[in-house]
């Protein structure tokens, strides 16, 4: 009896350690395999993030451009009832979002772009400043907010870009344009001297 179980344990030890070495080199041939990685990953796409929660995020600054970075803690944010019909969901919870800030003092947009909004965004922004931006197209308050942040990014990037170099046929259009008006200004002109000329001929 005791020569049987040394025997079944010296095949038991056998067994193990050719599993332990087929592990071993199973495991170096993986390792020396190529890592895969499609062309659509985190690192093309987004070099400069990272999977690490703890890692505080790096805020992009330049007062030339708009980095594309709102600060969320700057804007004031308002939850309210959706006026669009969305059954009893939308008469007890609060899924429309306003997004306002003061225009002026948002250190975080180039006060060039700060100007040209002014002007675009004119009817939006209140007398005291503040610009004002609402959501209410979906039933959930996140994406809501996720869509006024979107507006803001979007209406800000548009307002930053250059304006566009005016091409030699513009140019020539409206030269040709106000020559025209000019004239017809002239002649509107010559013609009422005339008129009143007539008039005060003496019979």
């Amino acid at each position: 009896m005791f020569r049987f179980s040394l025997e079944v344990t010296k095949n038991l030890i056998r067994s193990n350690c050719s599993q332990i070495n087929c592990r071993h080199y199973a495991k170096n041939a993986f390792e020396s395999l190529p890592e895969f990685k499609s062309a659509i990953n985190l690192q093309n796409v987004y070099p400069k993030s990272s999977l690490d929660i703890t890692k505080p995020a790096e805020v992009p600054k330049s007062e030339a451009q708009f980095t594309g970075y709102i600060p969320v803690e700057q804007l004031l944010i308002n939850y309210a009832r959706s006026g669009a019909p969305g059954g009893q969901h939308a008469n007890k919870t609060n899924t429309k979002v306003t997004v306002s800030f003061k225009l002026v003092s948002a250190e975080w947009i180039p006060k060039s772009t700060r100007e040209k909004l002014a002007v675009i965004h004119r009817n939006n922004i209140t007398k005291e400043g503040y610009w004002i931006v609402r959501s209410e197209k979906t039933r959930t308050q996140k994406l809501n907010l996720a869509d006024c942040l979107d507006k803001l990014r979007c209406y800000i990037t548009e307002a930053d870009k250059p304006l566009p170099k005016p091409s030699f046929e513009t140019l020539e259009a409206k030269r040709l344009r106000l020559e025209k008006a000019a004239e017809r200004r002239l002649r509107e002109k010559r013609h009422r001297s005339m008129i009143k000329q007539m008039r005060s001929l003496d019979f």
